[in-house]
């Protein structure tokens, strides 16, 4: 039987994956927060970082995090410095 934490991270991808209105882009950058991030606490995770790793510039980074936000997926918490920190939204897809 799976554990809680990978049910919830299952739903979580499936919720993603049913939403209307996300890009190839936008599921690229949520799959790579997926190795990064979990929905209890905030990590710092810099747009340049992924922006690097997935091959792409900058501007289309905070373009889906910005998608991400609004779409309720991740939540940003108090800068750390220049840097956002996020998380996943634990009420996302429930």
């Amino acid at each position: 039987m799976p554990s809680r934490k990978k049910v919830a991270a299952l739903d979580l991808q499936q919720a993603v994956a049913l939403q209307e209105g996300l890009s190839g882009v936008d599921l690229r950058v949520f799959l790579y927060l997926t190795a990064r991030l979990n929905s209890e606490e905030f990590q710092e995770v810099r747009q340049t970082e992924i922006a690097d790793a997935l091959g792409r510039r900058k501007e289309h980074i905070a373009r889906a995090m910005a998608k991400l936000k609004a779409k309720g997926v991740i939540m940003s918490g108090p800068k750390a410095g220049r840097a956002a920190v996020w998380r996943f939204n634990p009420d996302y897809g429930k």
